[in-house]
């Protein structure tokens, strides 16, 4: 649990790691993605900031098309 823990902050604390805008209903949603030992992942957030998840999909382009993300931006351009 421990190492889980430290991917999902490395992921959350690094400045190129690509956020998106995912709308399910009408909740609103974030996603941060980015490789970690060259294996992407992505982190949900909801709007409270509260972390719903964090995965390695099998296939992230096709994930995040899938469901319709929005790419927002880098992390380090969003957050300052």
């Amino acid at each position: 649990m421990a190492q889980y823990n430290q991917l999902i902050q490395k992921i959350l604390n690094e400045p190129s790691s690509e956020v998106y805008h995912y709308a399910f209903g009408q909740a609103d949603y974030f996603s941060i993605t980015h490789a970690v030992e060259s294996r992407p992942w992505l982190v949900l957030i909801n709007a409270k900031g509260m972390m719903e998840t964090a995965l390695p999909p099998d296939d992230l382009q096709e994930y995040i098309s899938k469901n319709k993300h929005v790419l927002l931006g880098k992390l380090q351009e969003i957050v300052s």
